[in-house]
Parts: C-alpha cells; structure tokens; sequence
C-alpha cells in the first residue's frame, strides 16, 4: 500500500489475482508472465472460474502466427516451466486482444474473439453416442468443451483426482463396472469408448 500525491491509498500488487488451486496458491499474472516469455506467443491472459467439481484455469492467448504454435506445444512449454498445479485446463487461442482505455485487456470481450477453432464442441466428429456421452462428462468435470475423439485427458486439463471424477460418471452412466487404472492405459475418448465396448 502507498500514497499518490494527493493523499490517496493506492494499493500495490495483484490480490485479486491470486487464487487456488488444489490447495495452493496461485499467482495468475506468473502464468501470464511465463506465457509471453514464449517466442511465438503476444500476449496472454489466464482467467480463473470454479464449478461445482474443481478449480479451473483458461489460458487465452494472442499468437505472433497462428498456425505455429498448437494447444501441445503450449501446454508442454509450460509443463517445464511450472508446476502441475498451474498448468491451464483449458487454452484458448484468440484473434488479437481487445483493450480497456486504461490499457489494460478487455476481458468482456473475450467470448467474442476466441478462435471458431476453440469453441466448436467437435461433437459432430464423434462416431457414436458412447463417445458423445465421454465427451459430454468431459465437459462436466473439466469445465470447457473443447474436445475431439483423438483428445488424450491428461492433454485437456486432466489430472489423476479429476479422473476419478471421470470414472465414478462413467460407472453411473452407463451401469459398468471396470478398474480405474484403465482410465489411465486409455486416455483418449475414442480409446475409452474401444475399451468399453468390449466389456
């Protein structure tokens, strides 16, 4: 905390943008700031939402080229350089930021410029409607929906506690009964749905 020269308190820092995450605290800005230390990245901004399963965080980001980089080669830069806990469940990739006229992002804007690529839910790609009930709980865990059958879960914003969200869905669901450790063996929705076909 500090004074400007009239006299009035100005508070220091980003309280507002520290959250958490799994039990620790996260700082949104050091996510941001690794994001734009990434050669073909302009900028970026993470936003922090809860739903009733979990915390979640979505990286939206401005790209110098769009094709150069995908939502992989963003998320494993970031799996070197942070911690599990502050890897982004969802990435969004948008056209270019719009700002506020103080400078800063305009995050209402967001649903407006995120990429068509990120907010088409694929479902027409998927082959059956075990698949599309896969994707659906997805959804429903991971908090966005952006998926295709090829989509592997720990590449998506999965982690093993959500996964066993993922498994109890899937035993409800569809009245099945199969160990957890498959889960991990077929991580994909198309592989998940090979797998259950068989039981």
């Amino acid at each position: 905390m500090s004074y400007d020269k009239f006299g009035n308190i100005q508070y220091q820092g980003r309280a507002d943008f520290q959250v958490k995450v799994r039990g620790n605290r996260v700082e949104l800005n050091e996510i941001e700031s690794v994001l734009r230390k990434h050669e073909q990245i302009n900028e970026a901004l993470i936003i922090f939402s809860e739903n009733d399963q979990s915390a979640l965080l979505t990286a939206y980001i401005e790209l110098k080229k769009r094709k150069d980089v995908s939502k992989l080669d963003v998320r494993t830069y970031l799996k070197s350089l942070l911690p599990d806990y502050m890897i982004p469940n969802n990435i969004c990739f948008v056209e270019k930021f719009h700002y506020t006229d103080n400078g800063k992002i305009d995050r209402t804007a967001i649903p407006n410029i995120v990429h068509s690529v990120d907010t088409n839910t694929h479902m027409a790609a998927f082959n059956n409607t075990r698949q599309k009930l896969i994707a659906e709980i997805w959804q429903q865990v991971l908090g966005h929906r952006n998926f295709s059958p090829q989509d592997d879960f720990f590449l998506v914003g999965g982690n093993s506690l959500l996964l066993v969200q993922i498994y109890a869905k899937l035993k409800s669901e569809l009245n099945i009964k199969f160990p957890i450790l498959e889960l991990f063996k077929y991580s994909t929705i198309e592989d998940i749905d090979s797998f259950l076909s068989k039981l």
